[in-house]
């Protein structure tokens, strides 16, 4: 029987221990897990691209994480800094390594602090303000990355923990920038990380 996934789940018949090649079908079940298969490959939403874990590292980043492959991507960030109250952001790549520095990152969104928001928003920076670190208290971000590898300017959705400046982050950032971009790195403001990134593709 051919895959019924995703609109409902396959109940495949299992061949026993002395079950003959045909009941069932040797050639129908390859037929139908292949099937299955290539019904999970299409339908199966978020597709873990690449990760990497860090520790004591200047500037991790990941190269190659974004392609034509996908067009939007998730990205989970958990980060804490050697240095105390300090700062995290977030920078991508083109190509094979070329670190987009340049002012091409808007901000606009919102932070919560103990009691209220505040709305903020920047004119054009070298890097993304993604995260802060204080004491034991790591700090972690979601972001989701519309469109890097197009020619078009890109918009990353950033919801974050700052245990820095104690605020919660809702951010929409711009990248003017046509260039197609590949990668990401983090930047501290001082001192040096240890943590996880792992970068996952929206299925089409």
């Amino acid at each position: 029987m051919a895959s019924s996934f995703p609109g409902s789940i396959d109940n495949f018949t299992d061949p026993l221990s002395n079950s003959a090649l045909s009941s069932p079908s040797h050639s129908g079940q390859h037929s139908d897990l292949n099937d299955a298969v290539e019904k999970i490959e299409t339908y199966m939403g978020l597709v873990k691209v690449d990760s990497t874990t860090f520790a004591n590292s200047a500037n991790p980043f990941i190269n190659g994480c974004f392609t034509s492959l996908y067009d939007h991507y998730r990205i989970l960030v958990s980060v804490a800094t050697s240095i105390n109250n300090t700062d995290v952001r977030l920078r991508v790549r083109s190509g094979t390594n070329t670190t987009q520095s340049g002012t091409i990152y808007d901000r606009f969104g919102f932070t919560f602090g103990t009691s209220i928001a505040n709305s903020t928003s920047t004119g054009l920076t070298s890097a993304i303000l993604l995260t802060g670190y204080s004491g034991n208290d790591v700090s972690n971000a979601v972001i989701d990355f519309f469109n890097p590898n197009k020619t078009t300017y890109k918009n990353m959705m950033i919801q974050g923990w700052n245990a820095n400046s104690g605020q919660l982050y809702f951010f929409n950032n711009r990248l003017s920038s046509l260039t197609q971009m590949t990668g990401l790195e983090l930047i501290a403001d001082a001192g040096t990380m240890t943590g996880t990134i792992r970068v996952y593709g929206y299925r089409n």
